[in-house]
């Protein structure tokens, strides 16, 4: 999808791009194929030669983190790509200046495409720090020997889904930090708009885009919980489990509420003209006993005014300007049930 608002792209996105022309012909599969496979064959092999010796239990949380890796990518491209071209279009009718529009659009491109070394090293980091330091349980479950060509596999593993899963994060602040701006501009309100939210629904979509695609870090989860239940060094492992919970809600929460808060700050704007209008167009209109002769259709003008003013006070009043509708909540829902089917099979099954 070419677009006057997607000038710059994620190098994931790119390579995800080239598998798709060089004949993949989907995203997905081409996320597979670049970034998934050699992961995958790593796997199998390594479940060849021990598939005996590691539990059951690991085997799936491995698998699921596998998974993601293979999605991830995917996920990516589908961000760059479609969710941030596609907010910037459906926000023409919403911001007032669509020049100012575009030079969010050219710069949030390049933010989201640039390396940000500090976010991903303290992602990532934390995520060696954590495998380095529970070396000594995870040899004692089958996985290793400390040392041996397996600990250097799962290594290379935990550097690789670092890498790629701190994208997510960037999505994430890319987000935010957006529509903070756009939070900050001109808003069209527009009560009689068709989404029945003043045309704020551009945001939410956003938003609840931004949640489900980052959302699909969840698969990650089963190896946090294997982590907390070893005992040994539980707080870190919490510290990273909670700080995604924590940017899976900001993702949503802090666009949706922040479009809001600003487009009732500019509701209570409007409707205080409105009410200024009213009192002039009523200081000037006459009563019935009042009017004089050849004064009738003027004066009828200036009713038919009025009325107009109340129907729009009354129209602008009565707008929800929470930019959300039940498909989108659904969408929020169904972002959180893969985090939340993981907290039970923890809870009921391996607990």
């Amino acid at each position: 999808m070419s677009s006057e608002y997607d000038s710059n792209s994620h190098w994931i996105s790119r390579v995800i791009q080239f598998g798709v022309q060089a004949g993949a012909g989907h995203p997905l599969l081409s996320s597979v194929l670049t970034f998934g496979l050699v992961p995958d064959l790593c796997m199998l092999v390594l479940y060849s030669l021990k598939g005996d010796a590691i539990s059951t239990t690991f085997w799936a949380a491995m698998a699921s983190g596998i998974t993601l890796v293979n999605v991830a990518p995917a996920l990516v491209w589908y961000y760059d790509e479609r969710v941030l071209p596609t907010f910037f279009e459906a926000s023409e009718e919403l911001v007032a200046d669509e020049d100012r529009l575009r030079e969010l659009a050219g710069r949030y491109n390049d933010f989201f495409a640039s390396p940000h070394l500090l976010g991903q090293t303290l992602w990532t980091g934390s995520l060696l720090l954590l495998f380095v330091r529970s070396r000594s349980f995870l040899a004692s479950q089958g996985l290793f020997t400390v040392g041996d060509g397996y600990f250097w596999f799962f290594l290379f593993i935990v550097i690789y889904v670092g890498a790629l899963t701190a994208v997510g994060f960037l999505g994430v602040v890319t987000t935010v930090l957006l529509v903070r701006e756009v939070a900050g501009m001109e808003l069209q309100v527009n009560p009689r708009h068709p989404d029945g939210l003043g045309g704020l629904s551009p945001v939410g979509y956003f938003a609840i885009r931004t949640t489900l695609t980052f959302s699909s870090g969840s698969l990650l989860l089963p190896l946090t919980f294997i982590f907390i239940r070893s005992d040994r060094f539980p707080l870190l492992p919490y510290l990273i489990g909670f700080s995604f919970v924590g940017f899976v809600a900001l993702s949503f929460l802090y666009p949706t509420f922040t479009i809001n808060r600003r487009a009732q700050q500019m509701r209570e704007r409007r409707l205080d003209a409105l009410r200024n209008q009213y009192e002039t167009a009523r200081s000037e209109s006459k009563s019935y006993d009042e009017i004089g002769d050849g004064e009738g259709t003027s004066e009828l003008v200036k009713q038919l005014e009025l009325q107009r003013i109340r129907n729009d006070f009354k129209d602008l009043k009565s707008v929800r300007l929470y930019p959300f509708q039940v498909d989108i909540l659904v969408k929020l829902a169904t972002s959180l049930l893969l985090p939340i089917l993981f907290l039970c099979l923890e809870y009921f099954v391996f607990g």
